[in-house]
């Protein structure tokens, strides 16, 4: 049986992922374009389904 390690996910992506939404939020604010809300989930969704970006 192979044994997997988890290694988890680097700060700096976290800090990446965090700033960007935070920035999302208060472009869709100031401008009222709302839509500005959907890039986040969508990089976040493409990510999650991505193959590649979960086996490394």
């Amino acid at each position: 049986m192979a044994k997997y390690t988890f290694q988890g996910i680097p700060r700096p992506l976290v800090r990446t992922n965090q700033t960007f939404i935070v920035l999302s939020v208060i472009l869709a604010v100031v401008t009222h374009f709302y839509w500005i809300l959907l890039l986040p989930i969508l990089a976040g969704l493409s990510g999650f389904f991505s193959r590649e970006i979960l086996l490394f």
